[in-house]
């Protein structure tokens, strides 16, 4: 994925986050310590409605608790934006007077056009 493979030159593998598994970014024992970019790719209604909270939450605070298995939880900065990639209608709840979510939707005529150029 370029977007993916563009983020990884700049920010280098220990400040980005590229997965499809939302565990590594809603579970107990995350990968954000030291993320400045997370990239959700293929992100699914079925889990992120259930966590919109959440995600809302780390969209926003300053700070997020962080733990490593077998060690006491710690409270680290939070310098991290995310990117939710899918190819479904609903791939997140956003309300109508949200304002953490900038929603683009690709029409597949603007992406034939491009493929074929």
């Amino acid at each position: 994925m370029f977007f993916e493979n563009f983020a990884r030159c700049i920010l280098g593998e220990q400040h980005l986050l590229a997965t499809q598994d939302s565990e590594y970014i809603l579970g107990k024992f995350n990968q954000l310590k030291h993320k400045f970019l997370v990239l959700y790719d293929e992100a699914e209604g079925k889990t992120t409605f259930k966590e919109s909270e959440r995600i809302k939450g780390f969209i926003t605070a300053k700070e997020i608790s962080w733990q490593a298995k077998g060690v006491q939880p710690e409270t680290i900065r939070n310098c991290m934006r995310m990117v939710f990639f899918a190819n479904s209608d609903t791939p997140i709840k956003v309300e109508t007077t949200d304002r953490r979510f900038q929603v683009a939707d690709v029409s597949p005529s603007w992406f034939e056009t491009c493929i074929k150029k």
